[in-house]
């Protein structure tokens, strides 16, 4: 028997409406044959593997039993058969950190994938920072590519926008925003299975997996009890060979079914030497975004972001101690500020003999670095202009003010010459002078 199978996938499409994951999950069904018997039609499809048959039967059969039985005129029976294109994993990785032997098992010793029940579920830990939002993320010149992408990637359908990889060394925002993804695609859809781990977390589920010969239980939690799976450290995964081999299954199987997948790592996937190449060309292939460490300036932003959203009201001086005693990352001013709190807490108000102790300071010359870039954001912030604007070649009349208000505080705060405002604001001299004389 003849029929079009583009048609019938057309008219099942219109039966269960425009969920993304639902078409995503009918593209990977084949339908191979269609036989009538005495008093039904029996139809043969083709699937890759258990998971998508269980999707397939609890998601898609109803609608496209109803559709087939509407074209042909008569009751059908499915008959369904695989056809995978996964590969078997071979062996146990080691556990993280403290495994000192790996096991002999292969993937012929386990027992079959079945529908039982699994014995163990995400435990409390794999779930979201309540903290971590986009509307907590501070943005500034070396993110707002990143979290702009990010916002795109959560709100985004379709086969383009399934696989994300955040990259960047610790303390840049990584898994900030891996859980302010989560945040956003929660709110986007209400009951989404929403999980995060770490790359040890998937190694120890793994390996226990393979200990306890339940497989079966490991691929239920991961892959139908999850919708949206968020991974943090997969540079964890350099010497786990067999987890990757599982995660490489678990990246197709997601695809199929129009699922998304974050991860985060602290350098390049291009410089994973652990890594399996198929797996590592997977990863490149995806909406790469990479963090660096905040600039000066944009770390006196986040302190600011930081302060005003914790109610805390410190003296100018002592943000610039803060910003010279911290560290190259975000967390070094996420750190600056629980001190502060303690000691509010503690003592009831900011002592400044402690706040010396606490943030002592280094040279002059780094004070007044400091204080030139207080004093060019305070001055954008006011005026709503961007530092490259501010510094730029336009002479719009509200960027000459801008830069005016910005030399005359330069001048009138740290006393310096028309020299060193000319090469702050990248002017020349005459320029300079005539923006101070119009004040």
């Amino acid at each position: 028997m003849n029929l079009n199978w583009n048609h019938i996938q057309g008219d099942v499409q219109s039966a269960i409406g425009e969920s993304a994951r639902l078409n995503h999950l009918l593209k990977s069904i084949k339908m191979t044959n269609i036989l009538q018997a005495n008093d039904y039609f029996s139809v043969k499809l083709s699937v890759e593997n258990k998971l998508i048959l269980q999707m397939t039967e609890r998601q898609i059969l109803p609608q496209l039993k109803s559709v087939l039985e509407s074209r042909l005129g008569g009751r059908v029976e499915f008959e369904i058969e695989f056809n995978s294109t996964q590969e078997p994993f071979v062996s146990i990785d080691p556990a993280p950190e403290t495994a000192t032997e790996t096991a002999a098992e292969t993937a012929a010793d386990f027992e079959p994938f079945s529908t039982a029940q699994p014995t163990f579920k995400f435990k409390n830990k794999y779930v979201l920072n309540s903290g971590s939002s986009f509307s907590s993320f501070c943005q500034t010149a070396e993110n707002t590519f990143a979290v702009t992408a990010a916002k795109h990637f959560a709100r985004a359908t379709g086969s383009d926008f399934q696989l994300m990889t955040l990259c960047g060394p610790s303390g840049t925002g990584k898994t900030h925003l891996l859980n302010a993804v989560g945040w956003e695609l929660l709110g986007l859809e209400k009951g989404l299975k929403v999980k995060l781990i770490s790359g040890d977390d998937l190694i120890t589920d793994f390996q226990a997996a393979c200990q306890k010969r339940s497989m079966n239980e490991f691929r239920l939690k991961y892959r139908l009890e999850t919708d949206v799976l968020l991974i943090d450290d997969i540079h964890c995964l350099e010497k786990a060979k067999a987890t990757q081999t599982e995660l490489f299954n678990l990246l197709n199987d997601f695809q199929k079914c129009g699922k998304k997948i974050v991860l985060t790592c602290d350098r390049g996937v291009q410089s994973f030497e652990g890594f399996e190449d198929r797996l590592k060309s997977r990863l490149l292939g995806s909406l790469v975004l990479e963090l660096d460490h905040p600039s000066v300036s944009s770390k006196l932003q986040i302190l600011n972001f930081k302060l005003n959203s914790q109610g805390l009201r410190i003296p100018e001086e002592m943000i610039q101690r803060i910003l010279l005693s911290s560290g190259p990352c975000i967390r070094s001013v996420e750190g600056a500020i629980n001190r502060l709190k303690m000691l509010i807490q503690t003592a009831g108000h900011l002592d400044s003999a402690i706040l010396d102790k606490m943030f002592p300071v280094s040279s002059e010359k780094e004070i007044e670095a400091i204080s030139v870039d207080a004093i060019i954001l305070r001055v954008c912030n006011v005026n709503k202009v961007s530092v490259a604007d501010l510094k730029g070649a336009s002479r719009k009349r509200h960027l000459v003010a801008a830069r005016r208000e910005c030399a005359a505080s330069l001048k009138a705060e740290l006393g310096l010459t028309i020299a060193d405002i000319g090469r702050i604001l990248q002017r020349d001299h005459s320029t300079i002078i005539s923006l101070l004389k119009a004040r």
